[in-house]
């Protein structure tokens, strides 16, 4: 079979040009302060910065206050944190059994 080429217009117009590529967001100052990272970064850095100045500027009966419950929170009588977490997670500890120097046992008796 052999190809023919015709040489009559098909009636097709271009109505415009076909764009193959999507036209690249611009970028703004705005988007950064947008992100969700902003309050991440500048939360703790507001924490550790101007939170202790605003302490030292209460009233005495507050700061006394706060260094009770301070006091209070480093009791040694309370326990650790780490054993309040082993005795919770872990379970109880069972008791175990002692093996006897002699001979006889539990299982030969009736």
């Amino acid at each position: 079979m052999e190809a023919v080429v015709s040489t009559q217009s098909t009636g097709f117009r271009v109505g415009e040009k076909t764009n193959f590529f999507e036209k690249r967001e611009t970028w703004h100052v705005s988007d950064i302060l947008r992100s969700p990272m902003v309050p991440m970064l500048v939360l703790p850095i507001f924490f550790m910065l101007i939170l202790p100045k605003l302490k030292d500027m209460q009233d005495p009966d507050t700061k006394k206050e706060i260094e009770d419950a301070s006091k209070m929170m480093s009791n040694p009588q309370m326990p650790d944190m780490s054993d309040m977490l082993t005795s919770l997670f872990g379970g109880t500890k069972k008791p175990k059994k002692s093996i006897t120097s002699s001979g006889s046992s539990s299982r030969g008796r009736r």
